[in-house]
C-alpha cells in the first residue's frame, strides 16, 4: 500500500517549497538585516523620497520593500515555530528530506533507524504545523 499525504496537493507543495527555501531565505534575511540596518541616508538626503540618480540604489530601495521580503519572513517565522516542536528525529528527516535532498521519505526513514510509515507521520506533522503556521490550516484541520 503506498502511504499518502494527508494534506491537500497545493498546501502540501507550498509547505514542502518552504521548508526547502528555509536555509537561504533565513541566510537572504540575515543579509538583508545586516545592510539595512545602519543605513538611513544617502549623500544627506532621506532614503525615502521620489527617486535618485542611481539606479542600483532604487533597485535595492524597491526590493527591499517588496511583499516578497513580508512573505519571506512569514515563510521562515512559519518554518521556525514548526520546528521548535520537533525532536532529533524530526530535524534529521527536514535534513536529509528537504535541506541536503540526499533521500526520499523511505531512505530517509532508514537512515534514521523509524519505520517508514512512522517517517511519513512525522513529516506529515511537521507540513501539518507549517501549513498552519503560515496560516493555510486551520486548528481542526492541523489535527486531522
Amino acid at each position: 500500500m503506498k502511504y499518502r499525504y494527508r494534506l491537500p496537493s497545493e498546501i502540501k507543495a507550498v509547505a514542502e517549497w518552504q521548508l526547502q527555501r528555509y536555509p537561504q531565505d533565513k541566510a537572504q534575511l540575515a543579509n538583508l538585516d545586516v545592510v539595512n540596518a545602519p543605513i538611513s541616508r544617502y549623500g544627506g538626503t532621506a532614503v525615502h523620497h521620489s527617486g535618485t540618480s542611481r539606479p542600483t540604489e532604487d533597485t535595492a530601495l524597491l526590493m527591499v520593500s517588496t511583499p516578497y521580503i513580508l512573505r519571506m519572513e512569514t515563510g521562515v517565522k512559519a518554518v521556525d515555530r514548526a520546528l521548535s516542536d520537533a525532536d532529533q528525529t524530526d530535524r534529521a528527516l527536514v535534513d536529509m528530506v528537504f535541506w541536503k535532498q540526499s533521500h526520499n521519505v523511505e531512505g530517509a526513514a532508514l537512515a534514521a533507524h523509524i519505520a517508514k510509515s512512522a517517517a511519513f507521520v512525522r513529516i506529515n506533522t511537521i507540513l501539518g504545523a507549517v501549513a498552519y503556521w503560515m496560516g493555510y490550516l486551520s486548528p481542526e484541520e492541523r489535527r486531522a
